[in-house]
């Protein structure tokens, strides 16, 4: 198990692995006593014809004092290959809209859903990612997690390759064992649950700094070779408390410019694909992990 330290907006906090932590396998999920939250900072989402034209957003309530969520919707209308979102009231295309900005809880429910409509499954693109975030108004949860930033992809067809060798330098010391399937439509692989081995092996779990890593990484690459992919989600909770996201390095936007990277993410060989995410911690006013910017390699079978 590494140690880190968060370099923040206004400040700099030093977190080590500590003895004494909990053995409790701590989980992206809500918490908090009263008020409202999202379950995560980041949810990516694919979307086919068993969709119903719908997308369903958790959210998480305390106690049942608190009755309704009052939702704000935006979308991002940024040009590709801008170096950050531009948020707009509405998806100009008339695509994405949310049903309602008044979410409901049942009565002793614990969860509701928003409902994000998109009219025609047929309008996206095989590639495009459509992204666009959901605000909670008010009445927030201890947790504070009031926004969820959602990638939005069309369901694609995959095919199975075997398994990869996942080496990710943040994280791990070691490398390790994932399935990996490529797309019939482009060149995008996915690799399926490559963290959970490593933060077991590695002692992340048994020190309490464990959450729930995302089901898959997925990324695309493209004519020339460059790799591109959405923020997921590591697994890794630094000091037992706030989740360890990779992101794209010209989409990190919070303080530190890190978009030199985007050149690194590429195809090294016919076998060696390398990420090289920036490390940080959206719960954490997006400070990042120590230098920020690492490598991920994905060896093909």
């Amino acid at each position: 198990m590494k140690s880190f330290h968060i370099a923040a907006l206004a400040a700099v906090a030093v977190f080590a692995a500590a003895s004494g932590c909990s053995d409790d396998v701590q989980k992206t999920t809500y918490s908090g006593s009263s008020g409202f939250g999202f379950a995560a900072s980041v949810l990516n989402v694919e979307v086919g014809s068993a969709n119903a034209n719908q997308i369903l957003v958790p959210i998480y309530r305390g106690t049942e004092d608190a009755q309704i969520a009052e939702l704000k919707f935006e979308y991002d209308i940024s040009k590709a290959g801008a170096s950050e979102p531009y948020w707009a009231d509405a998806d100009p295309a008339g695509i994405f809209s949310l049903t309602t900005q008044r979410v409901i809880f049942a009565d002793g429910a614990k969860v509701a859903y928003a409902q994000v409509r998109f009219t025609n499954l047929d309008l996206l693109g095989i590639t495009t990612k459509y992204k666009m975030r959901l605000t909670i108004k008010d009445s927030l949860s201890p947790s504070k997690r009031d926004q969820v930033t959602m990638s939005v992809s069309r369901q694609l067809t995959f095919d199975y390759l075997g398994k990869c060798d996942y080496h990710d330098a943040c994280v791990f010391d070691g490398t390790y064992k994932a399935d990996i399937y490529r797309a019939q439509e482009a060149e995008i692989y996915r690799v399926m649950d490559p963290y959970t081995e490593g933060l077991i092996k590695e002692e992340y779990a048994e020190n309490g700094w464990m959450g729930t890593p995302s089901a898959y990484v997925q990324f695309a690459v493209d004519a020339k070779g460059q790799i591109t992919y959405e923020p997921f989600c590591t697994g890794m909770m630094v000091n037992a408390k706030y989740t360890a996201y990779a992101y794209y390095p010209g989409e990190y936007v919070w303080g530190k410019d890190f978009s030199d990277y985007n050149k690194e993410n590429k195809k090294l060989s016919d076998k060696v694909l390398q990420l090289y995410p920036v490390y940080c911690l959206p719960e954490y006013q997006y400070g990042f992990l120590n230098d920020g910017a690492y490598p991920l390699t994905v060896t093909l079978p």
